[in-house]
């Protein structure tokens, strides 16, 4: 923390809190992949603070590390906070894909405001019914956690523009020119279900540019580099035996993928497109 503060001046001052004991988190931000990059306070790791200051509603966490739940409790014990707790075994077909084959629950739990105990049993719903999680989903969540109408709309707009949005798991793979002009016809809402006998899928990743960009220049074949998104279930039924990629998809699967598909398909990068690459749908 000393050195912190002699190489950039950052002014960290922790004697002034007169705390027992304080944590610093340094966290790596790159450019328009940090929440931190939305034009409005982010909730994470601000959740107590923004709740005691009225201007979060409701907070759920998954697996919540003992200091956090500890700090929230003594609100709760002052009557300021009301908490819940919702414990789920984990599904025995998701076992498998654990880091941890020991983990065989999942602990919720929930704080809200005094009066706003409702948000609960809403966002338990939510969750339940939102096995096709899409942006509606999303700004409902939004809303229940207390969230402006303004922040929902910019956070879904930047999720759509940078991931593809909401549900689901994005993956990539190149089309050449009679499949991406019979994705035009299409209105982008399919893979084309013709050509070559196997395509290769990549996990589509915004970080691995470097990476992504080579896949698509290494294809002579290809015009376009192209994101489309599929349930985790989905995932696990076409892509079984590796969980990592990439995957040879043979192309009578096509159609199956297709009646699967999240949303529509998008045009990461195109042939004519000049460098530098920029992973954002193509207008």
């Amino acid at each position: 923390m000393d050195a912190i503060n002699q190489r950039f001046d950052a002014g960290f001052a922790p004697a002034s809190l007169k705390l027992p004991k304080i944590e610093i988190w340094l966290e790596r931000q790159r450019k328009g992949r940090s929440i931190r990059d939305a034009p409005y306070l982010v909730h994470t790791n601000f959740e107590l603070p923004l709740m005691l200051e009225g201007r979060k509603k409701l907070a759920r966490f998954t697996d919540i590390l003992p200091r956090t739940e500890e700090a929230f409790d003594r609100w709760v014990e002052k009557g300021v906070l009301h908490k819940e707790v919702f414990v789920e075994p984990i599904p025995e077909a998701l076992i498998p894909y654990l880091i941890d084959p020991n983990h065989r629950a999942v602990r919720d739990v929930y704080y809200t405001l005094k009066g706003e105990e409702w948000r609960i049993p809403a966002m338990n719903l939510l969750w339940k019914a939102g096995g096709g999680w899409n942006e509606h989903f999303e700004r409902l969540e939004g809303m229940l956690f207390g969230y402006e109408d303004w922040q929902n709309d910019w956070w879904i707009a930047h999720r759509i523009e940078k991931s593809g949005g909401f549900g689901g798991i994005p993956f990539c793979c190149t089309v050449d020119a009679e499949g991406l002009k019979w994705m035009e016809l299409a209105g982008f809402k399919a893979l084309p279900p013709f050509g070559r006998a196997e395509i290769q899928v990549h996990t589509f990743d915004p970080d691995e540019e470097t990476a992504m960009a080579s896949f698509f220049a290494d294809d002579e074949n290809a015009v376009a580099l192209v994101r489309f998104k599929l349930s985790f279930d989905m995932q696990r039924k076409t892509l079984k035996g590796n969980t990592k990629g990439p995957w040879q998809i043979k192309r009578e699967q096509i159609p199956e993928i297709n009646r699967h598909l999240k949303r529509q398909v998008d045009v990461l990068l195109h042939r004519s497109a000049p460098a530098p690459f920029s992973f954002e749908p193509q207008k």
